[in-house]
Order: C-alpha cells, then structure tokens, then sequence
C-alpha cells in the first residue's frame, strides 16, 4: 500500500473500496513464507496509510461523516483487516504492524465526541486522537488473534518529512524542526528527525525480528519495544520532547482498545468472525 498520502488514503477512506481490495489483497499475504512464519511484507499487514493533520481547523469528512484523519488512519485499516482476517489465520504466524507516531501524545480517544460533532476543530488533535487509535487497535488485535497465531504490534516511525508534508504550511515545519530556514529537511536521529530510510527500519524491524516472537500488543520505536511513559504528559506542540520514545498509557489501555474496537465495528459496519 503506497505511503503518497493520495491513492492510498482515497482507498481507505471507502469501504466499498476496502471490500473490493480485500480479495486482490488476499494473494499476497501468503507471497512471502519462510519455514512456519509468514511475515509483514505487503501492505496487507505493514499500514503506513496516515494523513497529516494539515494545520486545518475546519473538520473534513468521510462518505459515512467519520472525521477524516479517524477514518483514514484507523476505519480502513480496520476494515480491511477484518476482510482479511480469513487470509492471516491460514498464513500460520501473521504479523500486523500498524504505523502510528509519538503524535498519540497530542489527543487519547475523545469518546464522547470522536467525529468533532460538538467541539472545536483541531487538525493536530484529531491526528493525535487517530494515532492513538493505531496503537489501541493492535492492542485489541493481538488479544483477539493471539490464539489464531496472529500478532499485532504498533509503531513510531520517527519524526520524517515526507510527501505528505506538503499538507503543514512551511512555517509550522520550521517551528516543529522539522525542515531549516532552507526549507530541508533536519536529519538528527538523536532527536528523532530522520530519513525515510531510518524511519522504515522500525517497520522492517517489527515486521520481522525474532525479538518480538511471542510477543504483542506493544508500542516500539528505534527498533524497540518503547517503555511506558508514566511522566507528565506534554500535547503540546511547542513542549513535546523530541528525544522521547516511551508510550502514553492510555494508548495501550486493554479497556479503551476493546472499546475501539467495538465502536470501530459500527462505524465500519463490518463485525469480527473467529
């Protein structure tokens, strides 16, 4: 599944398209087996399909009135997993990688109010908000496939100026680090500002590292499981620290995931089969 922050998200946005992709989909997940563990090699399981926050404060929406950046980087992904739930289980040692960022930090799940139908619209709380929903959805995942011999885990790629940078005014780039006064992108990953390249090792590592073996439901970064963050929180763009790579506990919390997953379902209208 591209990461060009156009096809991919339009696809995912759909769910007559996520029930049309599912069945091209379905093929690939076995292309890749080696001894008894198929792993993350299609876009079937490695999701990197996110949109940024835009810097916008009007809200958009899906056919259905999802937020947008809810629907995109959670709904589809949920829906097409489900689709393709059939084909992980046979793949005998699936493993679901879902691509969130430390900008879970910004928002946990607003429950009374997750489509911004009563409140002000923030376009970097509403990113926030769906990151986290990427984590609590392979929190939830990997308790439901676990026994089936499918594992899910989660993600920070790093702070990476991609494509999809194009959506955040230049001005709120430069004020974040990201790019410098030349408008290039800052490379220091001792500060979590790195190259694509960089960035996708921590996909590579979780898709296939015999490290996570046995393992589920956590939240890594640099090639690691990340540590909890039991600190002060900052959801602030100014006072974020860039060096942290720990977990927000409400990000993993068993009850909120299994909440999001039931309120996924309805949205999605697609209900889990073992």
């Amino acid at each position: 599944m591209s990461h060009n922050g156009t096809y991919s998200e339009q696809i995912l946005r759909s769910q007559q398209s996520v029930r049309r992709l599912a069945p091209i989909t379905r093929p690939v997940v076995f292309a890749k087996q080696s001894g008894e563990h198929a792993r993350a090699t299609s876009g079937a399981r490695a999701y990197s399909g996110s949109t940024l926050a835009e810097g916008r404060s009007d809200v958009l929406r899906d056919r259905r009135g999802n937020e947008l950046q809810f629907s995109t980087n959670l709904l589809g992904h949920f829906a097409l997993t489900l689709k393709l739930w059939p084909a992980l289980v046979r793949a005998n040692g699936a493993r679901v990688v879902s691509v969130s960022s430390m900008g879970h930090r910004f928002s946990d799940i607003v429950w009374d109010d997750v489509n911004f139908e009563r409140r002000a619209y923030d376009g970097w709380s509403a990113y926030g908000q769906s990151k986290t929903a990427n984590i609590l959805f392979a929190v939830e995942l990997d308790r439901r496939g676990s026994p089936y011999g499918v594992r899910a885990v989660s993600l920070h790629p790093g702070g990476i100026v991609t494509g999809l940078a194009k959506h955040v005014p230049i001005e709120t780039l430069k004020k974040m680090g990201n790019v410098d006064e030349n408008g290039e992108p800052v490379i220091d990953p001792d500060r979590d500002m790195k190259s694509i390249p960089q960035g996708a090792a921590t996909h590579v590592w979780c898709a296939v590292s015999p490290d996570l073996e046995g393992k589920g439901g956590v939240f890594c970064a640099n090639s690691d499981i990340a540590e909890l963050d039991e600190g002060n929180l900052s959801s602030s763009l100014e006072s974020r620290d860039r060096r942290t790579s720990r977990v927000a506990p409400y990000a993993v919390s068993e009850a909120s995931a299994e909440r999001l997953w039931a309120l996924s379902e309805d949205l999605t209208l697609t209900k889990w089969r073992s």
